[in-house]
């Protein structure tokens, strides 16, 4: 099972589950009782570069190593003591871990160069339901299928506009585009309204942006799929895998210590917060960051 997503991430769809990963954190910021907590925080609007890395960073530990390894092990107590730092309703956690479940599969299927097949959509599924496991998330359906209706069904009930929700997504797209993707000052608006194109109109609606022209939809979905023939015709398979631990980035130019990452509001209080995998804190040096071949 692990093998399969780890195959899936770092050789078969790298860019895509990234991407994916990173889109589905705007469906978190639709949603006010979230969207509220991490204003608050100030982590998503003055420290946006270390937030984003931070959360990248902690999944890709567990995702590379495994659940069981020790630094899959101390990334998911890192993750739960910071949880347990902050007011969160379980249905928030619930739903944040659908996105992950749901999203990916989504692009890939959509703008991927091949279909994800019932063998990879199963491990991915039982992949991320051992993690929620791990992360006190245990109420969860038997299927996919049915952790997507219920996905949906949340998103009804819950998608609506906050200034919180803006707040916090333009304080993100604003770092995702010109840190992670290098778009410069003049060109922000065009990007910002092609990134929103590849969101539904509700959720743009919810997160306080104007709903970008049809034409920009239809270019940008144009281009992604063209993206995906090219790859699918004349792009070779990746030899090296993509591991985003190894991606040097300006938080950590000389490299990271997973117990360096996280938002925690007060120190004494996440040291005092209840580790929820119960394991005992262990000192894992993490490697030092290297640049690695972009992913196609």
């Amino acid at each position: 099972m692990r093998e399969i997503t780890r195959i899936d991430a770092a050789y078969e769809f790298p860019w895509d589950t990234e991407t994916a990963l990173s889109l589905a954190l705007f469906r978190t910021f639709a949603v006010p009782t979230i969207s509220r907590i991490l204003l608050d925080s100030r982590a998503f609007t003055q420290d946006t570069r270390k937030r984003y890395d931070d959360t990248e960073l902690l999944l890709a530990e567990v995702e590379e190593h495994g659940l069981e390894s020790g630094r899959g092990r101390q990334a998911i107590r890192r993750v739960n003591r910071m949880h347990a730092a902050f007011p969160i309703r379980d249905v928030d956690m619930t739903y944040v871990l659908s996105t992950f479940v749901v999203e990916p599969r989504r692009w890939i299927d959509r703008y991927g160069w091949r279909p994800l097949d019932p063998n990879e959509i199963a491990a991915g599924w039982g992949y991320w339901r051992q993690l929620g496991a791990r992360m006190g998330i245990t109420e969860l359906p038997d299927s996919v299928e049915e952790f997507t209706a219920w996905k949906e069904e949340f998103e009804r009930a819950e998608f609506r506009f906050d200034p919180a929700n803006h707040a916090v997504a333009d304080a993100t797209m604003t770092m995702y585009l010109r840190e992670v993707y290098g778009v410069p000052a003049p060109l922000l608006p065009a990007a910002r309204r092609a990134a929103l194109a590849l969101l539904e109109p509700e959720l743009v609606a919810a997160l306080g942006y104007d709903e970008p022209p049809a034409w920009v939809r239809a270019g940008v979905h144009g281009a992604l799929r063209a993206r995906a023939h090219l790859l699918r015709l004349l792009v070779p398979p990746r030899r090296q895998p993509y591991r985003i631990t190894e991606v040097s980035r300006p938080t950590y130019p000389l490299g990271y210590r997973i117990d360096e990452l996280g938002t925690f509001p007060d120190v004494d209080h996440a040291a005092k917060a209840g580790v929820r995998d119960g394991v005992a804190p262990r000192d894992v040096p993490s490697r030092v960051g290297q640049p690695t071949a972009p992913p196609r």
